[in-house]
């Protein structure tokens, strides 16, 4: 006889439901528990659906290789179904990093660490851990091969921090301070994930080598297009694809960026906007 099997995150994200909500949070997890995607990541041990999410991405656009070893950044990993299909896609000597502000259970070949990516702090710790100033007199120069992001919004803290000074260390008084879960407000959300994708971008500013790739989420809104803007200053091809695990109401797809630059580029340069 069947029966339904629910995932610890699953039962997670329960746990923060909100009660006006629970009629409506019972048919997402009655549609997502019968999901084609979720019944097959039970079967084959991925931590959660998204994981054929970069598994159609890798196969079009070659993320991993198993020929040699890369180094690898999980940016939001939980639960770790990407850092899983990382593992499973790259040499053995492949060093794969999750970042991820809650506390999750370890993922078989990854390292973890509990940290907000909006911290300077945070990159010092990346940066130590791929060892980047042993390997590179400059340190401005990364050698992370892919940095990775399937985040969908930082959860809010009372976490404190100087965003004025944050803001001015990259260069740009753009407010990050959005950065939520889904809210089911359209533009609301669209600016958090736009939010999420320049985060995102100041990390491969600091740490993806010349020639390495970043993945992330956006979902289709209004500054989409400023954000392919400023993808295409950094990176020599930007690719768009909504794989097949994502639901068809939702607004979200990939930005595949391939070939860091070379040239050296600003914090100022990237944020600043060609339109006038």
């Amino acid at each position: 006889m069947f029966k339904t099997i629910y995932s610890p995150f699953i039962v997670k994200q329960l746990r923060f439901s909100s009660k006006k909500h629970s009629g409506s949070s019972g048919k997402w997890l009655s549609r997502h528990v019968n999901d084609e995607f979720t019944q097959k990541s039970l079967k084959e041990n991925y931590l959660s659906r998204a994981a054929y999410k970069l598994l159609e991405i890798n196969e079009k656009y070659n993320l991993f290789t198993k020929k040699n070893s890369q180094k690898i950044l999980d940016l939001g990993m939980a639960p770790g179904a990407w850092s899983q299909v990382a593992r499973k896609h790259t040499h053995p000597n492949s060093i794969i990093l999750g970042v991820d502000l809650l506390d999750i259970d370890p993922v078989d070949g990854v390292d973890f660490y509990q940290g907000n990516i909006l911290f300077k702090s945070t990159l010092n710790v990346i940066r130590k851990h791929f060892d980047l100033e042993k390997e590179s007199s400059d340190e401005k120069v990364g050698v992370v091969d892919v940095v990775m992001s399937d985040m969908y919004g930082f959860i809010q803290t009372n976490e404190q921090y100087d965003k004025d000074r944050f803001y001015s260390n990259i260069g740009t008084n753009k407010s990050i301070n959005r950065l939520q879960n889904i809210s089911g407000i359209t533009f609301k959300d669209h600016m958090g994930s736009v939010d999420l994708c320049d985060a995102t971008l100041v990390v491969c500013l600091n740490l993806l080598k010349p020639g390495g790739t970043m993945v992330c989420k956006i979902l289709r809104g209004e500054e989409e297009d400023l954000l392919k803007e400023r993808c295409g200053k950094l990176f020599e091809n930007v690719y768009t694809l909504k794989p097949a695990a994502s639901r068809n109401e939702s607004k979200e797809y990939y930005l595949i960026c391939k070939g860091r630059v070379k040239t050296p580029i600003t914090v100022q340069q990237l944020f600043s906007s060609n339109k006038q």
